[in-house]
């Protein structure tokens, strides 16, 4: 049996728990807070509510409702609350890590980025043991949102102008902000700002209804992997063959680097292909490729860590002719993405990413080739001044909770505690040696 229906299973187990009256979850500890874990992150908010318990009596579970009360909040981009439950949760605990670990990311959409460095700071402080073990810098720079913190904090006119914008309704924000990114094109706060209003605005997703069949009228059924190696691991086989497996009448292409730079050069794309092989880390090829495949191919393309659980068909709409899911830093995400061929948003990225690896820039990968670059791209192409809302009504942008139930991302497999993984060779960390199938680390 497939483990993601196994996974499944043991989701719906979870919640009959959650649910049943009798089963009284509330009195103890360590079931609430795992089912609460766990509808907060597949979306269930509602659910998560209803299993927290009213005023638990000791300090640590106190913390932990506050915590889960302000995951729950942010999640539903309610950010002002979110914060003041994340507040709760250090009064109560002020040595726990994780709700300082919420607040960091938080102060970032709240634009408050001395906020983000306090917290930020002091969980590393509180982690510093773990850090130490682990090889891993203290200095709160050499995290993700650390690099993000730094771009928040650089350029600080545009950064009190997004305070004067972020002061009105969200529906309000939009036209600012579109001005805004259309004057700093390379600013990704500016961006993130823009998705974030949207979203809150109502103004992001698509909401038409899925095919009965699971038809496309636009989308080619066409699902696009990478893996460097030519034989990956058995692990990542498994996962890679979920989304074979769940979309039999679908064309499926995987690509390793021979592959990769073959279809590039018979594509023609040769500055794309001079940017491939300048690329800095396998990650960074992958962004490359999947978003030159999608470019001339069109399709769905999922990073080969991503497991499918529910069929494309069963959540895609039929006519959308882009797909991602919005992160919870804001930012579209672009390990699971679906577009039609030549698409606007995924050809600006293309271009931009490839210029900047053959300028030479060394900016982290996340903002370079990633989701930040994938951010700025949608929010430009939304903000030129012939665009109309028609520009992105056909474009499907899930939340992250909506998307976890379709999609098992970012999956806890070997190679992640390996210098192969991009955020331990962006951030430090011992390095270990990985072998593959075929013997070649």
């Amino acid at each position: 049996m497939p483990h993601f229906h196994i996974q499944q299973r043991q989701w719906d187990v979870a919640y009959k728990l959650l649910l049943d009256p009798q089963a009284d979850t509330r009195r103890h500890a360590c079931l609430w807070t795992h089912l609460a874990r766990l509808a907060i992150m597949t979306g269930d908010y509602e659910d998560a509510e209803a299993g927290l318990p009213a005023a638990p009596s000791a300090v640590h579970d106190a913390s932990r409702l506050h915590l889960f009360r302000g995951q729950i909040a942010e999640a539903r981009w309610d950010f002002e609350r979110a914060a003041a439950h994340y507040r709760d949760a250090v009064l109560l605990e002020p040595d726990d890590g994780s709700p300082h670990a919420e607040l960091a990311r938080l102060s970032l959409k709240l634009l408050d980025p001395d906020a983000c460095r306090r917290h930020l700071g002091r969980m590393t402080e509180i982690a510093a043991s773990s850090l130490r073990l682990r090889g891993r810098s203290l200095n709160v720079s050499q995290t993700h949102v650390g690099r993000l913190l730094d771009e928040f904090a650089l350029d600080q006119p545009l950064l009190d102008a997004l305070r004067r914008i972020r002061q009105l309704p969200a529906d309000e924000r939009v036209a600012p902000l579109k001005e805004l990114v259309a004057r700093n094109p390379d600013h990704t706060p500016t961006a993130i700002m823009l998705l974030v209003a949207l979203r809150q605005a109502g103004r992001l997703v698509h909401s038409g209804a899925c095919a009965p069949n699971g038809t496309f009228t636009s989308l080619p059924r066409r699902i696009i992997q990478y893996w460097d190696d030519s034989e990956p691991p058995a692990e990542i086989t498994e996962l890679m063959s979920s989304w074979r497996e769940a979309h039999p009448g679908f064309d499926y292409v995987r690509l390793d680097d021979r592959t990769a730079q073959e279809f590039l050069e018979a594509q023609g794309m040769l500055d794309v292909l001079r940017a491939y092989r300048r690329a800095r880390e396998p990650a960074q090829r992958a962004d490359i490729v999947r978003l030159a495949c999608l470019a001339t191919l069109g399709g769905f393309y999922a990073d080969a860590d991503d497991r499918c659980i529910a069929p494309l068909g069963s959540f895609v709409p039929p006519d959308a002719t882009f797909v991602a899911y919005q992160e919870d830093y804001g930012t579209l995400g672009n390990n699971f993405l679906g577009a039609v061929a030549r698409h606007p948003v995924i050809c600006l990225a293309l271009r931009l990413g490839a210029e900047a690896i053959n300028r030479g820039d060394a900016d982290f990968l996340w903002l370079s080739t990633g989701p930040g670059l994938l951010s700025r791209a949608f929010a430009q192409i939304i903000s030129r001044p012939t665009a109309d809302e028609s520009v992105h009504l056909d474009a499907t942008i899930f939340d992250l909770g909506s998307i976890n139930r379709r999609i098992g991302a970012h999956c806890p497999v070997l190679y992640k505690k390996t210098i192969r993984h991009w955020s331990r060779a962006s951030f430090g960390g011992k390095k270990q040696i990985y072998f593959t199938q075929n013997g070649r680390g």
